[in-house]
């Protein structure tokens, strides 16, 4: 009799890309930092991976959709979760994995570490976007290292591909997240801009960092909700609600404030084109400070009439469907 072995070389370099980044340098003790992602993953193509991070395990989970190809498919999506969120939370509410599906890409949902909050009170997972309010004893996690790593690790994997099949494309990072998340790729987009396409985010303000200048510009999207209050109170504006039209939003000082950082960090001018329906606003920022055309150069503001603090997937609005669309115009 005969037995034939059967070896998923995909799953085979998975484990022994994240058993080698584990061995790799000892972890640290950090019992303050870490969250307890207590979830069970039925899906086959979603993966669980652990890597070490400034000697801090840490977590994010890979969708791999069947079929997938290095050779052909440069595309990698990192969707970050908001406060008291996961990986996992935005894995079932955003949609990335059916995209992913559909166009052969990969799709990352890291996990932040928990932290005590001293603005609740509470514990809660917290992406470090330079705003963490903590104990003094406390040190915030380095996240745009451990976005770094990341980055690094889908590039070993997708190198790893390379031993059977064609030579991969070149890696195109892009990134999106949701509240928390957003403000923190934000934060990305000033400090690791070499390393990213394009980002779209939902709910977002800018960190609080005393970088000026980042490698390159990032073009992004910004989606916002006319009754987000949480993201309102957030930024302590005592409005009932934002600005209904693009002029009342770019005279808002705090927002007003938002378009300048931004433009500063894309080399843009303050020029925009405004476009209007009943459902929704946008404002677009396309014009470059030296007057040379540039599609990186860009930035885009879109309100959505009566959208809450949610990252929206519905018939009216779908976040997914605006971002991925645009990601696949670079």
């Amino acid at each position: 009799m005969q037995f034939k072995i059967m070896v998923n070389y995909k799953s085979l370099y998975l484990l022994l890309i994240a058993v080698s980044s584990l061995l790799m340098f000892p972890l640290k003790a950090s019992s303050q930092f870490k969250c307890h992602n207590q979830f069970r993953i039925t899906n086959p193509k979603l993966k669980n991976i652990l890597i070490n991070s400034n000697g801090i395990e840490r977590s994010f989970l890979v969708y791999i959709p069947a079929g997938y190809k290095a050779g052909r498919q440069g595309k990698v999506v990192f969707m970050f979760h908001g406060a008291s969120q996961d990986g996992m939370k935005m894995f079932n509410k955003t949609e990335w994995s059916q995209k992913a599906d559909t166009e052969k890409f990969l799709v990352i949902f890291p996990n932040s570490l928990c932290y005590f909050s001293l603005d609740d009170q509470a514990v809660k997972s917290r992406w470090n976007d330079g705003n963490l309010k903590l104990k003094k004893h406390v040190t915030a996690a380095d996240d745009v290292l451990f976005f770094n790593d990341m980055v690094q690790w889908v590039n070993r994997y997708r190198d790893s591909l390379a031993k059977f099949e064609t030579t991969p494309n070149p890696t195109k990072i892009f990134i999106s997240g949701f509240s928390n998340g957003a403000f923190f790729c934000s934060k990305l987009m000033m400090e690791a801009a070499d390393k990213i396409t394009a980002a779209g985010v939902v709910s977002t303000f800018m960190p609080a960092t005393t970088i000026t200048q980042p490698a390159q510009p990032v073009p992004s999207i910004i989606i916002y909700g006319t009754n987000d209050q949480h993201l309102l109170d957030t930024l302590h504006i005592n409005a009932p609600q934002f600005p209904s039209t693009p002029n009342s939003f770019v005279a808002t000082p705090l927002f007003n404030q938002l378009i300048t950082w931004h433009l500063q960090r894309n080399q843009l001018n303050s020029t925009f084109t405004q476009q209007a329906t009943n459902s929704k606003y946008k404002l677009i920022y396309n014009q470059p400070n030296n007057g040379q055309a540039n599609n990186r150069k860009y930035f885009e503001i879109q309100v959505y009439r009566g959208l809450t603090h949610i990252y929206p997937v519905n018939n009216t609005v779908n976040a997914t469907d605006i971002f991925n669309q645009f990601f696949n115009s670079y």
